[in-house]
C-alpha cells in the first residue's frame, strides 16, 4: 500500500530537486507522460506541473524501470525530452490484527443510566483507545456513540489499524394510536386508543381522570386529553408515561378568517378550517388540503370539509377594505412665531396616531414647523395614512403708518396707510373684530377726540396694532344763506343751515305775515320750498328764519334772519 515518487527536473533551474518547481515553460506548456515496466503498479500516466508523479508497486524483489517523455511546446516550437530511471521495489509484510468488537455493540437505557462496554479481539501487542481518550479495555459509558481501535507496527515499521463501534440510546416511552385516526369521535360512535410498548400493567388517564381497564386497548366516547402509564420492568426502568392523544367531539366544521374577513390593502388574512381530523379539500382557485390558507385577493371561497361520513361545502365572503386618512386644517398651514394651527383627522376612525411624537387623538394643536403624518385605523384594524407639511415664519411685520389728523366737528375723517398688504382696523388695542379693511378709513362724524387703531397681516404674520388718533378743531361756526332757489334743477334748491358739529337744532320759516309755514328739527336738513299745511311750493318772495341750536360743545346759540326765495 505504500508509494514512491520521481521528479523530472532541469539541474540548470531546479539545482535543489525542489518539488514544487515546474519544468521551464512551466504549465501549460509542458506536459510529461510516464510508462513502468513491468505494470505491476499504480500511477497516473500523464501529469503537466510540477513533472512528479508517485507509484504503487504490487509485486515485490524486482527492478521497476520507468519512464518520462517529456514535451515542451509553445507558438514558437516544441521540444521532446526523454528521461528514465530504475527502482527495485522490496515490500515489506503488515501486521495481521484479530477482530475487535466491543459488547454489547447496542444498548438501551433508563434515564439516569449506564451500561459497561467491553472491548474485546485485541491482537497482542496492539496498543488501542477509546473514542473518549480512555485505553482500558472496558468503561462505563452514558447514552451516545462509541468506539475503540487498536494501532500495531511491526519491525519493519509498517502499521495496521482495526475499530469497533457501539450506540447507546435511550429506552423508547410508549406510544398511543388512535383508531380512527382523525381521532374524532362521530355520533353515537366511539374511538379506540392502543399504547403501544411493553407487556405489563396499563393505567389509563382521560379528561375526567382514571379510565377503568388495564389492557393496551380502551374505547372512549368522550373527548379530552388521554395517556397511559406502562409498567413493564423488562422494558422499562419504572413506570413511564406514555405521549398525549388528543380526542375531538364531532361539531359542525366552520371557515373563520383572521383578524377578520376584511382584507386590508397590500395585506392578506389567514382563513382557518375548524374542524379537527376532517378531511379537506379547498375549491379553486385555491387548491391543497391545508387547515390554513393566507389570501390576499377579495372574493368567495368554498372548502370540502369531510368528516364522520358527512361532507359538506362551506364557503367564506372576503372583501376589500378602504381605510381613509384625511387631514383637514382649522386655518392657514403656514403662519407666524408664536401662532398655531389645528389638524384634524377624518371621522369614523376607531384610531387617530399623530407622528412624531405617537399623539393620540382626532386633532392636535401644531406650534411648530415639520411634517405631520396621520395614521388612522378602522374598524377591521385596516390602517391609513395622510401627511400634511406645517411653515412657521418669523414675524417681521411692522404695523401700518398713518398720520394722526385733526377734524372740524360734525365731520368725518379719511385715514389712510402709508404701507401695508392686508390692513384690518380696530376700535381697541387688543381684541374685538375689525370695523374695516383696507388701505383707508373713513370714520363716523367726528365730535371730539377718537382713537383707531391699525395692524397689517403677512403670509400669516400680523404685526401688532398701531394708534392713530383724530382730534377736531373749531372750524369757524355757522353759515345761513340768504337766497335760495327751489325750481328743481339741483341746484341751491333747499335752504340749508350749516352749525359745525351741532348737538342740538331747531329751525322755523315764516312769511311776511308771520305765519309760520315750515320748521325741522335735523341740523343735516332744511327747507325745500314746501309749505307744511298746503304741501305746495311756496310763492316768490321774502321770508323770515328763527334757527335754535347747541354748538359742538354744547353751547347754546340762536340766529334769526330774512331769506329770499325765487323760483
Amino acid at each position: 500500500g505504500s508509494s514512491f515518487q520521481l521528479l523530472a527536473f532541469d539541474s540548470l533551474t531546479n539545482i535543489a530537486m525542489n518539488t514544487a518547481v515546474c519544468l521551464p515553460p512551466g504549465s501549460p506548456f509542458v506536459t510529461n507522460k510516464w510508462s513502468v515496466t513491468p505494470n505491476a503498479v499504480s500511477f497516473n500516466p500523464i501529469s503537466t506541473c510540477p513533472s512528479t508523479d508517485s507509484f504503487t508497486p504490487k509485486d515485490s524483489g524486482i527492478w521497476y524501470h520507468i519512464t518520462d517523455t517529456i514535451k515542451r511546446a509553445n507558438k514558437c516550437d516544441t521540444l521532446i525530452s526523454v528521461v528514465y530511471d530504475s527502482v527495485y521495489v522490496t515490500l515489506f509484510p503488515i501486521p495481521t490484527l484479530a477482530a475487535l468488537k466491543i459488547t454489547p455493540a447496542n444498548a438501551s437505557l433508563c434515564p439516569g443510566d449506564s451500561v459497561l462496554l467491553t472491548a474485546s479481539g485485541i491482537t497482542p501487542g496492539a496498543g488501542f483507545h477509546w473514542s473518549n481518550g480512555s485505553t482500558l479495555d472496558s468503561m462505563w459509558v452514558k447514552i451516545g456513540g462509541y468506539g475503540v481501535s487498536e494501532l500495531l507496527s511491526n519491525s519493519f515499521g509498517c502499521t495496521a489499524t482495526a475499530g469497533a463501534g457501539a450506540s447507546v440510546t435511550a429506552k423508547v416511552a410508549p406510544t398511543i394510536s388512535v383508531s380512527p385516526t382523525s381521532g374524532i369521535i362521530c355520533p353515537n360512535d366511539s374511538l379506540m386508543l392502543v399504547c403501544s410498548g411493553g407487556n405489563g400493567y396499563f393505567y389509563w388517564q382521560g379528561p375526567n381522570g382514571p379510565v377503568g381497564g388495564s389492557h393496551d386497548t380502551i374505547y372512549v366516547k368522550t373527548p379530552g386529553q388521554y395517556y397511559c402509564i406502562v409498567s413493564d420492568s423488562s422494558l422499562y426502568c419504572a413506570p413511564i408515561l406514555s405521549g398525549t392523544a388528543n380526542i375531538y367531539q364531532y361539531a359542525t366544521p366552520q371557515l373563520v378568517s383572521s383578524p377578520g374577513n376584511a382584507i386590508c390593502p397590500g395585506d392578506s388574512v389567514i382563513v382557518h378550517v375548524l374542524a379537527p381530523g376532517a378531511t379537506i379539500v379547498w375549491l379553486s382557485p385555491l387548491s391543497g388540503n391545508d387547515s390554513v390558507q393566507v389570501i390576499k385577493t377579495p372574493g368567495t371561497y368554498s372548502c370540502q370539509i369531510s368528516s364522520c361520513g358527512i361532507t359538506q361545502t362551506y364557503p367564506i365572503t372576503l372583501t376589500l377594505d378602504h381605510p381613509v386618512a384625511s387631514i383637514t386644517a382649522s386655518g392657514p398651514e403656514t403662519f407666524c412665531v408664536g401662532d398655531s394651527v389645528t389638524l384634524t383627522g377624518n371621522t369614523g376612525m376607531t384610531q387617530y396616531v399623530w407622528n412624531p411624537g405617537g399623539l393620540s387623538g382626532q386633532s392636535i394643536v401644531v406650534k411648530t414647523a415639520g411634517t405631520y403624518t396621520l395614521i388612522t385605523t378602522d374598524s377591521n384594524s385596516c390602517k391609513a395614512h395622510d401627511s400634511t407639511d406645517v411653515v412657521v415664519t418669523a414675524n417681521n411685520v411692522k404695523p401700518p403708518m398713518v398720520s394722526d389728523t385733526n377734524v372740524c366737528p360734525g365731520t368725518v375723517a379719511t385715514l389712510k396707510v402709508n404701507s401695508g398688504t392686508n390692513v384690518a382696523w380696530y376700535l381697541f388695542q387688543t381684541g374685538g373684530t375689525p370695523i374695516a379693511t383696507g388701505a383707508s378709513l373713513t370714520t363716523p362724524i367726528i365730535n371730539g377726540y377718537t382713537v383707531y387703531f391699525v395692524q397689517d397681516e403677512q403670509n400669516g404674520c400680523i404685526s401688532p396694532r398701531a394708534g392713530v388718533s383724530v382730534d377736531t378743531t373749531n372750524c369757524g361756526g355757522e353759515y345761513i344763506p340768504n337766497v335760495f332757489t327751489p325750481n328743481g334743477d339741483g341746484q341751491n334748491d333747499i335752504f340749508k343751515v350749516t352749525v359745525k358739529g351741532a348737538t342740538c337744532f331747531h329751525g322755523e320759516i315764516f312769511n311776511r305775515w308771520g305765519v309760520k309755514v315750515y320748521e325741522w328739527n335735523d341740523a343735516l336738513g332744511g327747507w325745500d320750498g314746501i309749505i307744511m299745511q298746503t304741501h305746495k311750493i311756496a310763492a316768490d318772495g321774502t321770508y323770515y328764519y328763527i334757527i335754535n341750536y347747541c354748538d359742538y360743545l354744547g353751547k347754546q346759540g340762536k340766529k334769526d334772519g330774512f331769506l329770499t326765495l325765487i323760483k
